[in-house]
């Protein structure tokens, strides 16, 4: 009974008697030898055939060792530029879908941040924020004259769902 991978296979030899680490020897039969010490036993690997593809690449279908062997060829600095690419478009993503229904990371509406923010908690801070700007009446000037009138008279206020819906599209 052979070793298992046929031809290919590790091969084992055992020298008793030309081994000067086994000893003194003495023939004790003309089939056996006996040694003072236990005999060494060593594996000889078949040497690697240079012009044979390696294992990885005859398990793979031809056009995908084809496209391999072209990679290989593609100079390192111009691999490395295309995998900060592609890695800064991931995390790109990653922040839009963990974001998506959130107002944007420094996005501000008159002066009030709303970053992080849902549709619903944005407009209830930004309503919170307007109420003392919409009570201050509107000072009016031109040339020497001035005059004071409430928005609501004046026509102008806060659209606060407009703006909402602005940050949200940021």
């Amino acid at each position: 009974m052979g070793l298992p991978g046929g031809a290919r296979s590790r091969r084992l030899s055992v020298r008793p008697a030309a081994s000067p680490a086994l000893g003194r020897c003495r023939a004790v039969r003309p089939d056996r030898t006996a040694c003072t010490k236990e005999p060494t036993i060593s594996v000889a690997d078949p040497p690697a055939e240079p012009n044979e593809p390696s294992d990885r690449l005859r398990r793979i279908p031809e056009s995908a060792a084809s496209a391999l062997r072209r990679l290989a060829r593609t100079p390192r600095a111009l691999l490395a530029g295309l995998l900060v690419v592609v890695l800064a478009g991931g995390l790109l993503a990653a922040q839009e879908l963990t974001a998506a229904g959130e107002v944007r990371r420094g996005v501000r509406v008159g002066g009030v941040d709303l970053s992080g923010l849902s549709q619903a908690a944005a407009t209830d801070r930004l309503r919170a924020a307007a109420e003392p700007v919409q009570a201050s009446p509107l000072t009016l000037q031109a040339g020497a004259a001035t005059m004071t009138l409430p928005r609501s008279r004046a026509g102008v206020e806060l659209d606060v769902e407009a703006s909402v819906a602005a940050a949200m599209d940021v």
